[in-house]
């Protein structure tokens, strides 16, 4: 028998449904009819091309439910139904579906829970469920799924808690579970994961704290646990992440400071805003490369671009009493009514006492003042020989602080 791969259907315009002729095309190994504008359901009798390892269906407008015959389809490996407009459940009978790599159901309408057996595709290594309607718990059998390396069951409406058990998929790199309404504590085993290269937990129920187990994620680069109900302090072993350059935990109730995200230096994309944080945002480091809008909604945190900072340093400042205030203002007045005082005050120039001598003493001539009352000034020797060197029958009284003589002058006129 011949093996016949179709590739040239790919990415054309076609239209109407799917031939079910193909599915009498047995030597099929390849079939591929992605991209185009096919309507209709999946016919059945696909499920007899027992010998095709790839089915692309991906990117048309192919309605109503997956066919539960495509579980005969026992050597595939891989099935691509995303972005259609399919409806109903998926399957159980693609749990038979052993030798499966690569599921691909996203962007569709499908609803109910998440198949148990879809656990028997041992060999699977991707699993994409993203934007359908799935609910129910996520099945803890998946963790039988050992070879997986990417599960993404975002934007459905799953609920409770996330199993312990991912845990055990050792070689998970990609694991996203944003977008539904799981509740419940974030397993601290996830921190096991240790090939896991993006976590996305955001848009969820989830409380408790972000488990210090996290450090163990050395080769993690994003971490997205925005959107959801976590408290408690950023933990310390977040800092030893070498590889991270995403975190966003936006819309949470983390409390405590940054500073354990000083280390992360290959961080170039943060976001904490809106949480309850508090304490000085660094501006060294890596922290340089923020926005302002990557700490907004922390009234505690502070930094210089932060208004916020401004008005809570004003907060933490003790409040001053108003028997205080009114004590500085009246000493402030008493200060400054003495300072107008002395600058009003007029200054009378020093007054020197003239000390005089009585008498002579020795032969040192006494210091004579000469009142000339408008007369002419005579000269000392003068004054001295009419008096006979200020003589005591020439003396007239006594004052406090001289003694007063008098004396006919030349002219008659007597001093």
């Amino acid at each position: 028998m011949h093996i016949i791969c179709i590739r040239s259907l790919q990415g054309n315009k076609f239209t109407g449904p799917i031939p079910s002729v193909i599915g009498l095309m047995q030597a099929l190994a390849v079939l591929d009819l992605s991209y185009n504008q096919l309507s209709g359901p999946i016919p059945s009798i696909l499920g007899n091309l027992s010998y095709t390892e790839k089915l692309y269906m991906q990117g048309n407008r192919l309605t109503g439910t997956i066919p539960p015959e495509l579980g005969n389809m026992s050597t595939l490996h891989y099935l691509e139904l995303n972005d259609n407009q399919l409806t109903g459940s998926i399957p159980s009978e693609l749990g038979k579906l052993t030798g499966l790599y690569d599921l691909n159901l996203a962007n569709n309408s499908l609803e109910g829970p998440i198949p148990n057996n879809i656990s028997s595709c041992v060999n699977l290594n991707s699993f994409n469920a993203h934007g359908n309607k799935l609910n129910g718990t996520i099945p803890r059998s998946l963790c039988k799924l050992e070879s997986m390396t990417s599960l993404n069951l975002s934007s459905n409406h799953l609920s409770g808690p996330i199993p312990i058990e991912l845990s055990r998929i050792n070689n998970l790199d990609i694991l996203d579970l944003s977008c539904n309404m799981i509740t419940g504590p974030i397993p601290s085993a996830i921190g096991s994961l240790e090939h896991l290269l993006k976590l996305n937990l955001s848009k969820n129920a989830l409380v408790g704290f972000i488990p210090a187990e996290f450090g163990n994620l050395r080769s993690i680069g994003e971490i997205d646990l925005s959107n959801n109900h976590l408290g408690g302090l950023i933990p310390q072993e977040l800092g030893m992440l070498q590889n991270l350059m995403l975190l966003k935990l936006e819309n949470n109730n983390i409390t405590g400071d940054v500073s354990s995200l000083m280390n992360c230096f290959s961080l170039n994309t943060l976001n904490i805003s809106f949480n309850n944080l508090a304490g000085v945002v660094p501006t060294d480091n890596n922290f340089s490369r923020f926005s302002p809008d990557s700490f907004l909604g922390n009234p505690g945190l502070c930094g210089y671009w932060l208004a916020s900072c401004r008005s809570s340093s004003h907060q933490d400042k003790p409040q001053i009493s108003k028997a205080a205030i009114l004590g500085i203002a009246l000493g402030g007045l008493v200060i400054l009514l003495m300072i107008l005082i002395a600058v009003c005050r007029p200054h009378s120039p020093p007054v020197f006492k003239d000390i005089s001598v009585s008498k002579p003493v020795s032969n040192v001539p006494p210091k004579l003042v000469i009142l000339n009352m408008n007369m002419a000034l005579h000269v000392y020797e003068d004054i001295m020989r009419m008096t006979e060197n200020l003589s005591e029958k020439y003396i007239i009284g006594y004052g406090a602080s001289s003694t007063v003589y008098k004396c006919v002058l030349k002219n008659c006129r007597p001093v």
